[in-house]
């Protein structure tokens, strides 16, 4: 996914240990650079350590604490980001994906073709998530089955969200998004024509 977006700006939500943005900042051009919240500060601090010994270059990414309510409205202020092209929501099935999501619109940090990759939706706790952004013409949505974090034998999920704009989709966007040459007519498996999402 990291190599078809090729993003610039890239905002992590729940750093952890850090190993998932250890995994991102690999795969990130020399021009780009990982955002990586974490609540917790001395979690953050130690992700902060894993990610330097693991070789990525500290201009390359970027360790905030704080809540993501807080951290959020600073970025285009603070640290002059404009948008970001990839957000990665891993802060688990407790977490408040759709607040995330609101506040990132409101700041406007999403442009269109932004891409959201939400982590752990299979739990009950997902349900209103996934029933709200599966109906927002505002985002495209495919839904990508995996392995739960360190539990290869239990199936999880991921929601990728596609922005697609405040007004909404058009089908001259799915095709421009859609991993199909371009010119094709049909609709893909992932992307099919005139559907906002497939499940």
């Amino acid at each position: 996914m990291m190599r078809r977006i090729v993003p610039v700006n890239v905002l992590e939500l729940g750093t952890g240990c850090g190993y998932s943005a250890i995994c991102i900042a690999r795969l990130l051009s020399p021009r780009a650079k990982l955002y990586t919240l974490e609540q917790d500060p001395k979690t953050a601090e130690v992700a902060e350590e894993m990610m330097l010994v693991a070789g990525p270059k500290h201009t390359q990414f970027q360790v905030i604490t704080g809540p993501a309510t807080e951290a959020i409205p600073r970025f285009k202020a603070s640290l002059g980001v404009e948008k970001f092209d990839f957000v990665f929501l891993s802060q688990g099935q407790s977490a408040d994906y759709l607040g995330d999501i609101g506040l990132l619109e409101k700041e406007g940090l999403l442009s269109k073709g932004s891409v959201i990759l939400a982590n752990c939706v299979t739990g009950p706790a997902a349900t209103a998530f996934l029933s709200s952004v599966r109906h927002n013409p505002r985002y495209l949505t495919t839904f990508h089955p995996c392995s739960a974090p360190y539990e290869k034998d239990i199936p999880d999920g991921m929601e990728e969200l596609v922005f697609l704009g405040k007004g909404g989709g058009s089908d001259l966007v799915w095709l421009q998004l859609c991993p199909r040459p371009q010119g094709t007519t049909k609709g893909c498996e992932c992307h099919p024509i005139h559907q906002p999402s497939i499940h």
